[in-house]
C-alpha cells in the first residue's frame, strides 16, 4: 500500500519556503561552513577555490519556478572554465 502525503498544517503551511538569497547561501557559504571549508570555499574571493556557475538570470531576484529552467552561461571548476555558452 502506498502512503499518501498529507498537506502541511500549522506553521509549515503558512511558510512560503526559502527566499532566493537563502537558497543561494545554502548552496554556497552555508554549505562550505557545514563541511569545514569556509576558509577556502563558499564565495568568490581571492585565495578561494574557483568553482562557480553563472546563470542567465539572477537566482536571488528571479521567481523560484524560473531558476530551474535558467540557462547556464558559464561553469568554472577548479579554476578552469568547463562550460561557456556561445
Amino acid at each position: 500500500m502506498l502512503a499518501t502525503a498529507r498537506a502541511p498544517r500549522g506553521a509549515a503551511s503558512a511558510r512560503a519556503g526559502l527566499t532566493g538569497l537563502q537558497a543561494v547561501e545554502g548552496c554556497t557559504t552555508h554549505a562550505a561552513l557545514a563541511v569545514g571549508e569556509a576558509a577556502v570555499a563558499g564565495r568568490v574571493a581571492e585565495g578561494f577555490r574557483a568553482d562557480l556557475t553563472v546563470f542567465g538570470l539572477d537566482p536571488v531576484e528571479a521567481p523560484a519556478d524560473e531558476v530551474a529552467q535558467a540557462p547556464v552561461r558559464l561553469t568554472v571548476t577548479g579554476g578552469h572554465v568547463v562550460h561557456r555558452e556561445g
